[in-house]
């Protein structure tokens, strides 16, 4: 039996995309991967992820979600 590669970074989560608020500021979203996790499949903020206690993506760090976004606009 092979071991399939992960392609979330061994990470609890995976990015999905940007949700904008009203004032303009910009939050990165992520889907819950981690199998048989409460929030499996569900869409929460990183704020969320921390609450969780789950592992954040690694190639989405706060400099570089404020400065993809910034460059977007």
């Amino acid at each position: 039996m092979r071991k399939k590669k992960s392609t979330a970074s061994n990470s609890d989560a995976v990015f999905i995309g940007w949700q904008e608020t009203p004032t303009g500021k910009a939050f990165a979203l992520y889907s819950v991967t981690a199998a048989g996790h409460p929030s499996y499949g569900s869409t929460v903020s990183e704020e969320t992820l921390n609450a969780l206690n789950l592992q954040i993506p690694k190639q989405q760090s706060s400099k570089e979600k404020k400065n993809r976004f910034d460059s977007e606009k």
